[in-house]
């Protein structure tokens, strides 16, 4: 994985993700 510079858009995404994920 890349280290980028995320911004907030990207941390709403991942969370979203994260939580579809999870249940």
């Amino acid at each position: 994985m890349e280290k980028v510079p995320m911004t907030e858009g990207s941390y709403q995404k991942l969370d979203e993700e994260i939580k579809l994920l999870k249940g």
